[in-house]
């Protein structure tokens, strides 16, 4: 990982995303609230970038962003503060995969690894999504995969999604 504010704490990245109401105030809205808490610090963000469905193809497209943190939380007191600003931005889980005003997924935590029933770290998704490896190789972590030992280049290289993924201007209008 390149450097960052505190060296003490391991860098944490997390991806944002969402496909219904105003997208882009969404990402906004989630970035606000994460910092709002007083436990979060965004050191960086990525662009905005418009993806394809990779899951369930019939529903909107999504935004997604990237967010470079840094916090004191654990992982698992990570995960549900961010399901709670999730909830706070009106996220229903009622269908697996299906459209959400907010998805917040943590990717990684430095290097750990970690397997819980409701957390695996770094996030499995990682190599199979272009929609998280484009965003985070915008940010030029300078991470390396713990299991498989590719940088992020090397995962964009290999990975077998082919979904679009636009580069939007983040100043952009939605309605």
């Amino acid at each position: 990982m390149t450097p960052h504010a505190d060296p003490n704490r391991p860098p944490v990245v997390l991806s944002l995303g969402s496909n219904l109401g105003n997208r882009l105030a969404n990402l906004e809205s989630a970035r606000a609230y994460l910092v709002a808490g007083g436990v979060v610090r965004v050191l960086r963000v990525s662009s905005v970038y418009e993806t394809e469905p990779v899951q369930c193809r019939a529903q909107r497209w999504f935004l997604n962003q990237v967010v470079l943190v840094e916090t004191d939380l654990p992982p698992l007191l990570l995960l549900s503060f961010c399901q709670r600003v999730e909830t706070l931005l009106g996220r229903r889980r009622s269908e697996w995969h299906g459209p959400r005003t907010a998805d917040i997924d943590i990717l990684l935590v430095g290097g750990l690894c970690m397997k819980t029933p409701v957390l695996t770290l770094p996030h499995p998704a990682i190599p199979t999504r272009r929609s998280i490896l484009l965003p985070l190789a915008e940010l030029g972590t300078g991470w390396r995969h713990p299991a498989l030992g590719a940088d992020v280049p090397d995962l964009l290289a290999k990975c077998p999604d082919h979904s679009r993924v636009i580069r939007v201007d983040s100043g952009g209008r939605e309605g």
